[in-house]
């Protein structure tokens, strides 16, 4: 008769359940210990004696993790798992099998573990509808993400990268001027000085990296491959079980993840972001490719050097009226 596999038990009433010839009064001896049978965990009522005997007596401290035990002659009992490994210099024999049975116990739980997880998320009716609406929107998102660099010129590119890494203030400075009389010659003079001031913060910067949203497709690809293939059963080899958990457990989680890649997008997107990318540079040419950059990915047209000359005009122009029609400097 095949033993039955290990487990981990959470009660005594449920161990002492399923394990009839277990008992809080056996002795369980050194010289006749023979294997390993499961795991336990109690909850601090249900606490037990150590059971295990060396030539000193039995050990009988107080605990609620261990291990139950199998004697020779079948009886079984506890033993705790501090206990056992205070006695494996004592007995070279029980060391070595109980070192060898803890090993097979343990796997064992985790596979059946494993298996009852695997078994729970194949019997959820929704998982696959889920699945499917998970892939069909980051299929759209991936879409996204993928153009989003083709609508940006090279150095806005760059500039965006390293702003991702870096600062992503948009700073300018306002230029100041008093006039001073020189108090010889009696003439004005004007005297300049320039402040800085943070204009914006760029914000969505994640979007324009897809590499994480790839992993979440190849995640989602993952968990494709498991509905189709996983096999709830002991039989099955430890990592797969392990993969194919994870795999599926993973779906409660993309939507999470895509959630967070579309926040960003639309926080990158927003007109009044999109409105900072021309502040990024001093040279007006590249001022001109921002600008152009902003005004088609919000109206998604294309916009004339007219269009581009005039929206240039009315932003730098916000920004003077904020400051008192002060003229201004771009950072860089």
């Amino acid at each position: 008769m095949l033993k039955p596999r290990a487990k981990k038990y959470r009660s005594r009433n449920e161990a002492e359940r399923e394990h009839s010839r277990l008992s809080p009064d056996n002795p369980v001896p050194l010289a006749t210990f023979a294997d390993l049978l499961g795991e336990y965990e109690f909850p601090k009522t249900e606490w037990v004696r150590c059971q295990l005997v060396d030539q000193k007596g039995m050990c009988h401290e107080l605990h609620g993790w261990g291990w139950i035990a199998q004697l020779g002659d079948g009886s079984e009992g506890y033993i705790g798992h501090r206990c056992a490994k205070k006695h494996f210099k004592d007995d070279p024999r029980f060391a070595d099998l109980f070192t060898r049975a803890a090993a097979r116990v343990t796997q064992e739980i985790n596979v059946g573990q494993l298996v009852a997880a695997l078994r729970s998320l194949l019997e959820q009716p929704q998982l696959p509808e889920a699945l499917n609406n998970l892939k069909r929107r980051w299929g759209e998102l991936y879409q996204r993400a993928t153009s989003l660099p083709g609508q940006l010129s090279d150095p806005l590119r760059r500039e965006l990268a390293a702003r991702r890494k870096g600062n992503p203030n948009v700073m300018i400075k306002v230029i100041y001027v008093e006039i001073e009389i020189d108090e010889k010659t009696k003439r004005e003079r004007k005297i300049f000085s320039r402040q800085p001031v943070r204009w914006g913060v760029l914000g969505g910067l994640q979007a324009l990296e897809s590499k994480p949203l790839g992993k979440v497709g190849q995640r989602l690809n993952d968990a494709e491959s498991a509905l189709q293939q996983a096999i709830a059963s002991e039989d099955q080899p430890q990592s797969s079980l392990a993969k194919w958990v994870a795999a599926l457990e993973y779906v409660k989680s993309a939507e999470e993840d895509l959630g967070k890649y579309e926040a960003v997008l639309v926080a990158f997107c927003r007109p009044e972001n999109l409105k900072l990318l021309w502040m990024l540079f001093r040279d007006q040419f590249d001022q001109r490719s921002a600008v152009r950059a902003a005004l088609e990915m919000t109206s998604r047209m294309r916009a004339t050097d007219a269009e581009v000359t005039a929206a240039r005009d009315a932003w730098a122009g916000e920004l003077r009226a904020a400051h008192g029609g002060r003229d201004f400097e771009i950072v860089g």
